[in-house]
């Protein structure tokens, strides 16, 4: 198993923007970007099948989990053209759902062209210790997803121990 690319903003963004109320009434305005407007926009729809097996994924940490019946509903409501059904858990996944995880599968799932959809789940709070074994997971599959969505991170510098920030660098080829 190789892993392409592991990337992240670090210290983003500098400073904090006050939006003022015209402008944040400006950009409500502007309109929702739903999956339509991404299938269009990137010609989304277009993208055949390629008959190989593709998978990919989420990483959920923190509390955050994936309700099956609201990302039914979300592919209902935007005619995702696809069935939306998770095919692995690795970890957990009760609890109430959670934003951000919704969001990552909602948006990935619904420009899939029905690729087959893991989710890995760490409930702890212990976020770098959970990234470790994130990380371990997925090498450790003798097949893995190709892609992986994880919107979770710290705007601070050197958030996680070096020992653990070794570990993924060491880990990862």
């Amino acid at each position: 198993a190789a892993i392409d690319t592991f990337a992240g903003f670090h210290g983003f963004p500098l400073n904090p923007v006050v939006v003022d109320k015209k402008l944040k009434e400006k950009l409500q305005a502007a309109g929702k970007v739903d999956p339509a407007v991404f299938r269009k926009t990137y010609n989304v729809s277009a993208v055949p099948k390629t008959g190989k097996q593709n998978i990919q994924a989420i990483a959920q940490f923190q509390g955050q989990y994936v309700d099956d019946k609201d990302l039914a509903d979300f592919c209902t409501q935007y005619d995702a053209g696809s069935t939306c059904k998770i095919s692995k858990y690795v970890g957990q996944n009760e609890q109430q759902p959670g934003i951000e995880s919704m969001l990552d599968t909602e948006y990935i799932m619904s420009l899939s062209n029905e690729a087959e959809t893991w989710v890995y789940s760490y409930p702890n709070f212990d976020f770098c210790a959970d990234l470790g074994t994130f990380g371990s997971d997925v090498t450790g599959e003798s097949t893995f997803p190709y892609s992986i969505s994880i919107s979770y991170g710290s705007q601070k510098i050197d958030y996680c121990s070096k020992t653990i920030t070794t570990r993924l660098s060491d880990d990862i080829p």
